[in-house]
């Protein structure tokens, strides 16, 4: 009987150790002197918890996408990402967390796609820039609704000029930390916020952050 004990404790250790998930986060660097150079295909492949960091300017041809699934980190690690000619530039239904390891901070996103489903950085999931600028012709930050999105230490500007839009299009809850939110045309807005089928959006903006719009700053 203590022999049968024996196997049946190691077969259930063997099937444990089968079925336990990959828990050793990576770190993928990304640029034109690195085995991966597409951002987009550094996003679909990356594991839950990776880190994707940039080693050089990089230009988005389709966007990158964070499934539900996955928590994913990028570090603009002081390079520039340039947005998709149509369309997002990042897609996050998960969590995603933009920052900038760099000395300098001059990380950046930059995005001339203007309409319908195109922006920066558009978010279903969770949100986390930090240090980073990112720059737009319209949205720069979309945070969709149940989204949650937290900008800290950041400069965040679209030029767009009408008042149907704003820097941040936000319908979940949006928490703004010592950041410039801005979007300084005639009849630019800053941080527009909607509620969306029953759904109330919050905007909280603390911590010496400014925001301003040609228009208005919050609407």
């Amino acid at each position: 009987m203590k022999k049968i004990s024996k196997i049946f404790s190691f077969v259930a250790f063997a099937m444990a150790v089968t079925i336990m998930p990959n828990v050793y986060a990576t770190e993928t660097l990304v640029g034109s002197g690195q085995s991966v150079t597409d951002l987009s295909t550094a996003f679909s492949s990356a594991q839950d918890n990776d880190t994707i960091k940039l080693d050089s300017d990089i230009t988005l041809t389709t966007e990158a996408k964070v499934d539900s699934s996955k928590h994913l980190t990028l570090d603009l690690n002081g390079h520039k990402v340039t947005g998709p000619s149509t369309g997002y530039a990042f897609n996050n239904e998960g969590t995603l967390t933009i920052k900038d390891s760099s000395e300098t901070k001059n990380g950046s996103i930059e995005c001339t796609t203007e309409g319908n489903n195109s922006s920066c950085v558009r978010s279903a999931g969770t949100l986390s820039v930090s240090d980073v600028t990112i720059n737009s012709t319209f949205v720069a930050l979309k945070n969709e609704p149940n989204g949650n999105m937290t900008v800290t230490n950041s400069n965040i500007k679209s030029t767009y000029g009408n008042t149907d839009s704003g820097a941040i299009f936000s319908y979940g809850k949006t928490t703004i930390n010592n950041s410039v939110i801005e979007s300084p045309a005639r009849n630019g807005i800053a941080i527009y916020a909607l509620q969306h089928n029953g759904v109330e959006s919050s905007v909280t903006v603390q911590n010496n952050s400014t925001v301003k719009g040609g228009w208005d700053a919050l609407l």
